[in-house]
């Protein structure tokens, strides 16, 4: 039989009783969210689809391009849900905007950009990296040809 393995001095915890009116409040409060904020989820609907769609990706560094792409693709929406505010915030508002080519164009290209800043970053640091080293490199042997012309040839032994 095995040995009761719970420390005496923590007290145990009693369950919460289970209240069905909180997750009544919890559905209607969001149930009222989506009819008051539907022109706003449509217009985040169809403008972060790219990012949506990195979600089912798969890859080693997902969750990074996720960031990185989400991040600016979320930038490109932002100014039309203000635009969205500042006017009627109705559901015609709402299609005007995702029907219009220009609009799209900017939420879907800012993705674009963050997919490239993805790309690209990496890349950009590593050749940077190498060729940092590639420096130290050339110092470091131009010191140890200083040091082998002032103490001889004798340093380079072990």
């Amino acid at each position: 039989m095995p040995k009761n393995t719970r420390n005496k001095k923590t007290p145990i915890r009693a369950k919460a009783p289970h209240n069905p009116l909180s997750k009544f409040m919890l559905i209607f409060v969001f149930l009222l969210s989506f009819v008051i904020l539907m022109p706003t989820y449509l217009v985040l609907l169809v403008g972060m689809l790219p990012t949506t769609a990195l979600l089912f990706t798969k890859g080693k560094y997902k969750y990074h391009k996720i960031y990185c792409v989400g991040g600016l693709n979320l930038t490109g929406v932002v100014p039309y849900i203000f635009e969205l505010y500042s006017s009627s915030n109705n559901i015609t508002q709402a299609l005007s905007i995702i029907s219009t080519p220009s609009s799209l164009i900017i939420m879907f290209g800012m993705s674009v950009i963050g997919y490239i800043i993805y790309w690209f970053l990496p890349k950009t640091f590593i050749m940077f990296y190498k060729l940092s080293a590639s420096s130290r490199i050339s110092s470091i042997q131009r010191k140890q040809t200083k040091i082998i012309d002032v103490w001889g040839n004798e340093v380079t032994r072990m």
